[in-house]
């Protein structure tokens, strides 16, 4: 997960933004670049029993090479 550069985190509005957070924390600790974070408060989620959504976002890097003979 080293090409992670970006979570959304979506809290549905009145719940506890840390808990939010607290979820990726697990998961982000063991990484060695952590992601930019953007926390946004929502008045609601596609399924209403969900109350937070993260969105990750990855930047695969393309080596191009080129051998001439």
């Amino acid at each position: 997960m080293d090409d992670l550069f970006k979570l959304n985190i979506y809290i549905v509005q009145g719940q506890d933004v840390k808990q939010g957070f607290a979820g990726a924390q697990n998961f982000l600790k063991k990484l060695k670049h952590p992601p930019v974070i953007t926390g946004i408060i929502v008045a609601g989620l596609a399924n209403p029993d969900y109350l937070v959504e993260i969105e990750a976002r990855l930047l695969k890097q393309v080596i191009k090479y080129t051998r001439t003979f």
